[in-house]
C-alpha cells in the first residue's frame, strides 16, 4: 500500500535514511519537513512495515522529488516504480504538470527507471553530492 506519511512514520523513516544515504536527512530535518506544508512524502508499506519512500516539495505548481530511498534488503523488488508512479498519478489529480529531479551521475538504475517514466535529462550540477560528484537534473514535462 502506498499512503501519505504520518507523523508516527518519522523515526522509520529516519532510519531509512541511516541505511540508504551517506549524508542522511537527521530526525530534525524530518520533523521540520512534516511541518512544512509545502513538501510531502509518500511511503510504501506492506504488512505493517515501510519498505520505501518518496518525499518531494510542490513549489510554484511543480514537484520536486528530493528524496527516494528502499531499504537495501527490498530492493529490485519494484518498490522504487510503484513509489514514482504514485508520485506522477498524484501530479495528475493535483493537476501538477512538471516533475524535476537530481539523481547521482554514477546511480544508473535510478537513472533508467525515471527515463522509463518520461524523465529526460535537462541539465547538471557540478559538484552537487558532498562537493564531490556531479548531479544529472531530470524533468519530467506533460
Amino acid at each position: 500500500m502506498i499512503r501519505l506519511w504520518n507523523e508516527g512514520d518519522i523515526g522509520i523513516i529516519e532510519r531509512i535514511e541511516k541505511e540508504c544515504f551517506d549524508v542522511p536527512w537527521t530526525l530534525n530535518m524530518l520533523i521540520s519537513e512534516y511541518a512544512n506544508p509545502l513538501y510531502k512524502c509518500l511511503v510504501y508499506e506492506q504488512d505493517g512495515k515501510i519498505l520505501g519512500y518518496i518525499g518531494f516539495f510542490i513549489i510554484s505548481g511543480q514537484i520536486d522529488i528530493g528524496n527516494v530511498a528502499v531499504r537495501p534488503g527490498c530492493r529490485r523488488q519494484g518498490v522504487a516504480k510503484k513509489l514514482v508512479a504514485s508520485l506522477i498519478d498524484f501530479s495528475v489529480r493535483e493537476e501538477i504538470k512538471d516533475i524535476s529531479l537530481e539523481v547521482r551521475l554514477s546511480n544508473v538504475p535510478a537513472i533508467k527507471l525515471y527515463e522509463n517514466f518520461g524523465f529526460k535529462k535537462e541539465g547538471l550540477r557540478k559538484k552537487y553530492y558532498e562537493g564531490m560528484e556531479d548531479a544529472l537534473i531530470m524533468w519530467r514535462r506533460r
